[in-house]
């Protein structure tokens, strides 16, 4: 395998593409070993200016080792289905890259990748929202569809935000009193801060904007915390465990600190008001900020 390995590499400085992705293909694809193709390429383009051909294997590697993560979760058909997947993504932009000049091959081959963060007493109209986002050629990442029965919420949420280019988030009562829309917008609007990722609140209610909502909101997750405390006060009279509560309580504890912070960046910045009969002026906008993103 390493005499493979360092043909490819030649091949590769000396840009003979077809040789490479030739024994890309039958050497290491095809015997599993995708770890080392993303190694190769990475390792090839990284001192090189083709930083949009970095961006799609990336994607693809991020896939994978959510893939790795998640395997044992899943039946042996449902890995081979998820694998082939990400196998016949990877081909395809390799296929790409040995077919046409870097400067062709280097552009994305896809539109954007967007998640969707939402409340689930929201989920009607982010079903909504994500169909029309599909119907104009965008990938979309939404928990119900993506999201594998038995994996950690707050990995997914991470991997997704890695994995996207633009996080939508639906901002509504319930959304913001969502101890994981929270968690969810915070990690989102880091991310942006860095230059990361571009984040678009998109309104479906805007009782947020009333100068009593943290102070409502706040009592709302007080109540619900309590009820955790009480919850596992009960466990522990019992000598019982209380670590499924731990996490909860700890979410619902820091969204309250964050709360007024949220709301206030919220208000802050340009929402896109969804609501009634605004959604198709207002999906014509969003579909064009997201062209020029």
């Amino acid at each position: 395998m390493a005499n493979e390995i360092d043909k490819i590499r030649d091949f590769l400085k000396q840009d003979k593409r077809k040789e490479a992705i030739l024994l890309v293909k039958t050497q290491l694809i095809g015997n599993g070993y995708l770890d080392k193709t993303f190694e190769i390429f990475i390792q090839h383009f990284t001192s090189k200016e083709q930083t949009n051909f970095l961006d799609e294997l990336l994607k693809i590697k991020t896939k994978y080792a959510t893939f790795i993560r998640n395997k044992s979760l899943m039946t042996d058909e449902q890995q081979r289905i998820e694998l082939g997947k990400i196998n016949n993504e990877l081909i395809y932009l390799l296929n790409d890259f040995q077919t046409n000049d870097l400067k062709i091959a280097t552009t994305p081959i896809k539109k954007k990748t967007i998640f969707i963060s939402y409340n689930h007493g929201d989920k009607e109209f982010a079903k909504k929202l994500s169909l029309d986002l599909k119907k104009n050629g965008y990938e979309v990442i939404r928990d119900e569809e993506k999201m594998l029965v038995g994996e950690s919420i707050a990995s997914f949420i991470m991997d997704s935000i890695k994995l996207a280019d633009v996080i939508i988030s639906i901002v509504s009562t319930k959304s913001i009193m969502s101890a994981w829309v929270a968690l969810e917008t915070t990690t989102a609007l880091t991310a942006e801060l860095i230059g990361a990722k571009k984040f678009i609140p998109v309104l479906i209610d805007t009782s947020f904007f009333q100068p009593n909502f943290v102070s409502k909101a706040s009592d709302h997750i007080e109540k619900e915390t309590q009820k955790l405390r009480d919850e596992m006060i009960k466990l522990l009279n019992k000598k019982r465990g209380i670590d499924h509560l731990q996490d909860d309580l700890t979410r619902y504890s820091d969204s309250i600190h964050k709360l007024p912070t949220i709301v206030q960046q919220l208000k802050a910045r340009l929402s896109l008001d969804m609501t009634g009969d605004k959604y198709t002026e207002a999906l014509a906008k969003l579909l064009d900020t997201l062209k020029k993103i």
